[in-house]
């Protein structure tokens, strides 16, 4: 996994981001393809034992919180009934075809094969990512503190 993933970028706009993450080699970006009308992630990497379904935010305000809120629930649930479901795999190769067609260097990342392994083997962690106003909070000394 790559250590920059996390780090916030000095970008504005969510695209610019996405667009940061597809030169990442263990990354790679589904925004904008829909599964029944349903975005399922911005972005997917993974490790032994997890695929981690990213959800990227511009901002850290209200509306964004709502909006990935609901992002993360439908996505999850789409999910949920997928992954039970007898289409299982061929659903999951539907999605790779369709994700490839928007960004074709995925092939070079991931075959299809890997990547409906990827739904079927590993757990599921849904991730949510803010690029801009985002504040870490911590307690320390029973203080609320906070870092940039």
């Amino acid at each position: 996994m790559t250590k920059n993933v996390f780090e916030i970028l000095y970008t504005r706009i969510e695209s610019e981001y996405n667009r940061y993450l597809e030169t990442l080699q263990d990354v790679f970006v589904a925004h904008t393809v829909l599964m029944d009308f349903v975005e399922l992630a911005d972005a997917y990497f993974f490790d032994d034992k997890t695929l981690y379904l990213m959800h990227n935010k511009t901002k850290f305000s209200g509306e964004g919180v709502r909006d990935v809120t609901g992002q993360v629930l439908t996505s999850s649930e789409y999910l949920q009934r997928l992954l039970t479901s007898t289409k299982r795999d061929e659903t999951l190769k539907v999605y790779y075809e369709k994700i490839v067609a928007e960004r074709p260097k995925i092939k070079g990342k991931i075959t299809e094969e890997e990547f409906v392994s990827l739904f079927t083997t590993k757990q599921l962690c849904f991730v949510v990512g803010y690029i801009k106003e985002y504040k870490r909070y911590y307690i320390n000394s029973n203080k609320l503190e906070h870092r940039l």
